[in-house]
C-alpha cells in the first residue's frame, strides 16, 4: 500500500479551488441556459407573432381570393350569357382563316348550328362575287391593320343571301405574327334593301323629273316658239302693209324678245344637244357659251366676278 502523505491545508485549498471553479462554471452554465432560454422564449414569442400576422394574412387573402374568384366567375358567366344570347354573330378564326369559335346566332343569322361551322374556312360561307373581301381584308391583317369594317354577302344553310356588316380585329402573338382574327356581325340585309330601293326610287325621281323637262322643253321650243315665230312674221308683214311705225317696231323687238327668253329657258329646261349629241357634246357647248358669256360682260367693261356673284 502506498500512502501519500500530504499536509490537510493545501489539500483542502486544492478542493476549495476546485469547488470554487465548479461553482463558478456551473453559474455560468446556469447564466448561459438562462440568456439562452430567455432569446429561444423570445424568439418563440415573434415567431408567434409572426405566424399570428400571416395567419391573419393568410385568412385575408384567402377571403380576398374568394371574394375575386366569385367575382370572376360571375363576370365569366355574364360573358359566357352575353357570348350565347347577343343576337349578333361573334366569331374567331385562326391563322389559316378557319373558324375555331361562334355563338348561337349564327343559327338565326345563317341557318347553322355552332358546331357545323367550327373547323371550316369563314370565306366557304362568304358569297362567292364577295369573296375577294375577305382575302383583302386577310392580307390587310398581315400588313398589320388592327381593325377593318366591311359589308359582305354571306350565304345561309337553305342557300340565301344575307348581308352582314362585319367588324374585325386581327390577333397578333407578342412577336407581332398575325394568329387569328375576332369579329362581330351584324345582319343588315333589311337596311340594304331599303338602301336599295331608295336609290331605286330616286333614280326613278330623277328619271320622272327629266322626263318632264324633256317634255317641256320641247313644248317650249316647238309649240310656244313656232306660235311666237309665226306672231312675229304676222307682225312684220302687218308692219310693212301699214308703212312701219314705232309701236309695231316696239312690237316686233318684244315678239323677238320673248322667243329669246322661250329658247333660253327650253335650253336650261333640257338642251337638245344633250339628247342628240351625249352628255360630253352638251358640256363642251355649256363651257364654249361660258367663254362667250365672259367675253361679252368683259367688252362692256364690267368685271366678269362681280357681274357672276350678282347673279349668284
Amino acid at each position: 500500500v502506498l500512502v501519500v502523505a500530504q499536509p490537510y491545508d493545501q489539500a483542502m485549498a486544492q478542493a476549495e479551488a476546485l469547488s470554487r471553479q465548479i461553482y463558478l462554471f456551473l453559474a455560468l452554465l446556469a447564466g448561459g441556459i438562462t440568456l439562452g432560454t430567455l432569446l429561444l422564449l423570445s424568439l418563440y414569442r415573434a415567431q408567434q407573432a409572426v405566424l399570428e400576422r400571416t395567419g391573419e394574412e393568410a385568412l385575408r387573402l384567402e377571403s380576398e381570393v374568394a371574394k375575386r374568384t366569385a367575382e370572376l366567375r360571375l363576370a365569366n358567366d355574364r360573358l359566357r350569357t352575353l357570348f350565347r344570347d347577343l343576337p349578333d354573330m361573334i366569331y374567331e378564326v385562326d391563322a389559316e382563316g378557319k373558324i375555331t369559335l361562334v355563338n348561337r346566332a349564327v343559327t338565326r343569322l345563317l341557318g347553322y348550328e355552332p358546331w357545323e361551322m367550327v373547323g371550316r374556312p369563314r370565306r366557304e360561307f362568304v358569297f362567292k362575287e364577295d369573296v375577294h373581301k375577305f382575302d383583302d381584308e386577310r392580307a390587310r391583317a398581315e400588313e398589320g391593320e388592327r381593325m377593318n369594317v366591311m359589308a359582305v354577302r354571306h350565304l345561309t344553310k337553305d342557300g340565301q343571301t344575307r348581308w352582314l356588316s362585319v367588324h374585325s380585329r386581327g390577333v397578333f402573338d407578342p412577336e407581332g405574327r398575325l394568329v387569328g382574327r375576332r369579329g362581330v356581325a351584324r345582319d343588315v340585309t333589311q337596311r340594304v334593301l331599303a338602301e336599295r330601293r331608295v336609290h331605286e326610287l330616286s333614280r326613278r325621281l330623277i328619271g320622272a323629273q327629266e322626263d318632264e323637262r324633256k317634255r317641256l322643253a320641247q313644248d317650249l321650243h316647238d309649240e310656244m316658239g313656232q306660235m311666237l315665230s309665226a306672231l312675229k312674221i304676222g307682225l312684220q308683214g302687218e308692219a310693212a302693209r301699214q308703212g312701219g311705225g314705232a309701236e309695231m317696231e316696239r312690237l316686233i323687238r318684244l315678239t323677238q324678245k320673248v322667243m329669246d327668253r322661250v329658247r333660253a329657258l327650253a335650253y336650261n329646261l333640257r338642251p337638245a344637244i344633250l339628247d342628240s349629241f351625249g352628255l360630253a357634246a352638251a358640256a363642251r357647248d355649256l363651257k364654249t357659251t361660258a367663254r362667250i358669256l365672259r367675253y361679252k360682260i368683259q367688252e362692256l367693261g364690267i368685271d366678269y366676278k362681280r357681274y357672276c356673284g350678282k347673279k349668284l
